[in-house]
């Protein structure tokens, strides 16, 4: 009776135990991340943003109801990570799933789905089998982000040329759901976006060529064209109250301009970079245009004389004057010649383009670079670094297969005939030449040892600074690896995505990832960054052994378990026989 007693006790306490603890886990989001990468666990970024919400956000998300299993899978991941949130959120993080699939009657369903398409949640015509039977339908893998009583669109299926359809695009959809709701979060709750300036008024490039890589900046920053036209106050402004020059811009972007700068334009860059502000500077050194081709075999190219070559040197690094070649690089299509009433179209290495990898010379890897593939770039200079107080890093070089070809560059068209072995004496052997490099420190201003006058220096409007302070710029040694493609279209030219590979018809390259990693870094917008880069391990299985195999690891996977928990079951079974029999006895 007492042995009874004691078992009652101890099955009641166990029971109550297990309560607790499901009613404590069912207030408290609890994850145990057994990954080598912690693949399921929130950066430190992201949770320090979590934690410093001060409004309520609250999440429509419209991806549910009776859909597809992998679907189905990723509705769970969004739950689970939007319960993650609201855990590290303090409650400031709160979410409903809603059903678009509101009613039987299919014209208000649409109606309903155009106010949520208008709204900026995109839809996905998805094609399945249900009980053998091909099933259509219209998918809205999106929702609605409200902050301070305005709607935000998120849509979380990624349609990327990159990625594959079907499951692999839900797997990487899931990869990705942390920064694209972090992303989100920081966009729409700064009080004040970064201002981006793009300079104008040098021959740069046009918006409609720089239109892709505006469309990612716009998500983070005001973006906005400036021309200096030898204004002192062009990219900042001297207040009465203030020793120094107050920046009317966060960073600006110089895009491969093409006429050269006055002394009054470099001086006012210069006191830009002095007082603090960012610049991503995009220089050809050098004039060659592949359109320059189109009605000849060849050009010449020659030096542009930018009158930005004393600043940069003086800031640490100089672009020399040459042209990359790299046996790696992207293919031209050109003319072949008659094919009976049509020309030919073939395709040949364009050894003026070489695509950049990010590889062990670079080792370790700067955030800025982490987990690229190709950049591609195109009549690309070298850079060489100066000898100064100033941190370098190289981002970016051309392969151990590449070569320098000093000025002038005759640059003909029919390049691939002669092979590369053609510029063995009209190059120098140089691989990995740097293309891009990140300057970090405090910079010197290039007009300090170049008589600037008194008058300027003690002028209180203009509040010249011979040193800057910690500041960062980037210089990249080829205008192209910022400019998008273009296509004709109804009214006019329409931009290719940046990074858009023609021939293939795909975006091939990661252009556009580096540049936004690059005024990411500048920027300090980390918590991007840190997901941007983040890195997963693909631990895929090995087909062939698999299928070797097959017979084994079936047993292994389903008969095997059983097999250990009926042997448990028969030694427990004859355990306890023996115990009970000798207490009978």
């Amino acid at each position: 009776m007492v042995r009874k007693s004691n078992d009652i006790v101890r099955f009641l306490l166990s029971t109550s135990i297990l309560i607790v603890i499901a009613v404590v886990l069912s207030f408290k989001f609890f994850k145990l991340d057994l990954t080598e990468e912690n693949r399921h666990s929130l950066t430190d970024q992201t949770i320090e943003t979590l934690a410093n919400l001060e409004e309520r956000i609250f999440f429509k998300v419209y991806l549910t109801g009776n859909i597809p299993s992998e679907y189905k899978k990723l509705e769970k991941a969004i739950e689970e990570k939007l319960d993650e949130f609201r855990d590290y959120s303090d409650d400031r993080i709160e979410y409903e799933f809603v059903n678009p699939y509101i009613s039987d009657d299919e014209n208000e369903n649409n109606k309903f789905w155009e106010k949520l398409y208008d709204g900026g949640v995109k839809f996905s015509n998805i094609e399945y089998r249900e009980n053998g039977v091909k099933q259509d339908l219209v998918l809205f893998p999106g929702a609605f982000m409200n902050y301070k009583g305005i709607d935000y669109p998120i849509n979380f299926l990624k349609s990327s040329s990159k990625s594959g359809a079907g499951q692999d695009m839900v797997n990487a959809s899931i990869t990705n759901l942390e920064y694209e709701l972090i992303s989100k979060i920081i966009q729409y709750t700064r009080d004040e976006k970064p201002k981006v300036g793009i300079l104008q008024g040098h021959g740069e490039l046009m918006d409609v060529q720089l239109a892709s890589i505006q469309q990612s900046l716009r998500e983070f920053y005001l973006m906005e064209r400036v021309s200096l036209d030898e204004n002192i106050n062009a990219l900042s402004e001297k207040l009465p109250v203030k020793k120094s020059r107050n920046l009317l811009y966060d960073a600006i972007i110089v895009a491969k301009p093409t006429k050269s700068f006055s002394k009054k334009d470099q001086f006012i860059l210069d006191q830009y970079v002095m007082n603090g502000g960012k610049v991503m500077w995009l220089i050809d050194p050098m004039a060659a245009d592949l359109d320059s081709l189109v009605n000849g075999e060849q050009a010449m190219s020659v030096p542009l004389n930018l009158g930005l070559e004393n600043m940069l040197f003086d800031y640490g690094v100089r672009i020399n004057n040459d042209l990359i070649i790299d046996y790696n690089c992207a293919p031209l299509e050109v003319d072949g010649g008659p094919m009976g009433d049509k020309r030919k179209k073939m395709l040949v290495p364009w050894f003026y383009s070489p695509r950049l990898f990010v590889d062990s010379v670079l080792d370790p890897y700067h955030p800025i670079n982490k987990n690229l593939n190709n950049i591609i770039a195109e009549f690309a200079s070298s850079i060489d670094t100066i000898q100064n107080d100033v941190t370098k890093t190289v981002l970016l070089t051309s392969s151990e297969v590449s070569r320098r070809l000093k000025s002038p560059v005759r640059i003909n068209i029919n390049i691939a005939q002669f092979g590369f072995e053609y510029f063995d004496n009209k190059s120098t052997l140089n691989s990995h030449s740097p293309i891009a490099v990140l300057l970090e420190g405090e910079f010197s201003s290039t007009f300090r040892n170049r008589g600037v006058s008194d008058t300027i220096i003690n002028s209180a409007d203009i509040a010249y600074k011979s040193v800057s302070i910690p500041n960062a710029m980037v210089v990249i040694s080829d205008g192209d690896i910022i400019r998008n493609d273009l296509y004709p279209g109804e009214n006019g030219y329409k931009p290719f995505p940046l990074g858009f590979d023609p021939i293939q018809r795909v975006i091939a390259y990661d252009n556009t990832e580096f540049l936004m990693n690059c005024m990411n870094h500048l920027l300090n917008d980390n918590a991007v960054i840190s997901l941007r880069t983040r890195t997963f391990k693909s631990r895929l299985l090995n087909k062939a052994k698999v299928e070797q195999n097959e017979t084994l690891l079936k047993f292994l996977n389903v008969a095997m378990p059983i097999l250990i928990v009926g042997i448990l079951g028969i030694i427990m079974f004859i355990i306890r026989k023996r115990k009970y029999s000798k207490t009978a006895a």
